[in-house]
């Protein structure tokens, strides 16, 4: 048995990408001897390697197999999620694909759905899915358009939980982006953007305005980022309850849940860069950043109309307003006045 395993898991690596067997733990190399092959429930190894649940090895969560005896006539016990999402599992079950599934919808969403087990990445936890949530819902974008002004951006720039969990509480992340190449911008090419971020965040409350600007002047400054600009969209606060999606007829269609002074998604800031693995790496920012005009060339790339008003701009516009008229009627009177001194 023993020399069997070992010939299997040699031929596993001779034909695994290279590196993606050293990334495995030991034990996950001798399970996938089988399951990285057609000849049973197939594992990619080099998918695993990279996923999150990596580190946990297989037995992590099929504890309940003994490899003397498998494969064998009995079945591995089903693993529940739950072990270790306990949160997420809560808002699951409370969710519309929980009740679906309940009432015998084997075609309602389930953990693995949308999350696969083996090849799930830092970069797709609490990103909001909406690949995944189009995967099923492919009529959504048509049905969006029927009624949603700017369809596109608004699924761009808004998670698809944060009109369809609408009993959460919101939040807007600003995302670092390279405005030249049109992507999000990683570590890699601001290395220690998180201790500058505390450098200047000294006291933790969350960077001002000032502050955001100086972090914006000083990537720029670094040259690795053509053009830095922060795109901002509009998450769940909590990424667990993003699980409790409601059905579309108790989803957000509200415009002014967003667009109007003070609104609840605009109360809670992060500024946001992708980690080394992929994941987003977040740091507080005060909501002052979306509304003061120290801010106004930091946050142009996020605009919601009505909801990040400017005081001063506005200000500014109405004199520019009064101005433009005011200046023909005293032309006018000055022109009368000077005709009756000529008289």
């Amino acid at each position: 048995m023993a020399l069997r395993l070992l010939l299997a898991v040699l031929l596993m690596v001779a034909g695994a990408p290279a590196g993606a067997a050293d990334a495995l733990p030991e034990e996950a190399q001798v399970c996938l001897a089988c399951h990285g092959t057609e000849a049973a429930p197939k594992v990619e190894a080099a998918a695993f390697a990279k996923s999150v649940h990596n580190p946990l090895g297989c037995t992590g969560c099929h504890a309940g197999v003994d490899p003397a005896k498998h494969p064998g006539a009995a079945k591995p016990e089903r693993v529940s999620c739950a072990g270790c999402h306990a949160d997420a599992t809560k808002h699951y079950q409370a969710s519309v694909h929980a009740a679906q599934r309940e009432k015998g919808n084997e075609a309602a969403p389930a953990c693995a759905t949308c999350h696969t087990p083996h090849e799930v990445s830092a970069a797709a936890v609490g990103e909001g899915l909406k690949d995944a949530c189009l995967g099923c819902h492919a009529a959504a974008v048509e049905t969006h358009q029927k009624w949603l002004p700017n369809t596109a951006r608004h699924l761009e720039v808004v998670s698809c939980a944060a009109c369809h969990a609408p009993a959460v509480q919101r939040k807007v992340d600003l995302r670092l982006y390279d405005g030249a190449a049109q992507k999000r911008v990683s570590e890699e090419l601001v290395p220690g953007f998180g201790d500058h971020v505390r450098m200047l965040d000294k006291d933790g409350k969350g960077l001002d305005p000032a502050q955001l600007r100086s972090l914006l002047a000083h990537i720029a400054q670094e040259g690795k980022v053509a053009q830095p600009v922060l795109i901002g969209r509009i998450e769940i606060r909590n990424g667990a309850e993003a699980h409790q999606l409601a059905g579309k007829s108790t989803a957000v269609r509200d415009c002014q849940r967003c667009h109007r002074a003070g609104a609840e998604p605009f109360q809670t800031v992060s500024v946001s860069v992708l980690g080394a693995d992929g994941k987003t790496a977040r740091y507080e920012a005060q909501k002052e950043v979306l509304s003061s005009p120290t801010s106004v060339e930091s946050v142009r790339g996020f605009y919601a109309i009505g909801g990040t008003r400017i005081g001063l701009l506005d200000v500014l516009l109405a004199l520019a307003v009064l101005a433009g008229i005011s200046a023909p009627l005293v032309h006018l009177v000055l022109r009368k006045l000077l005709r009756k001194k000529q008289g």
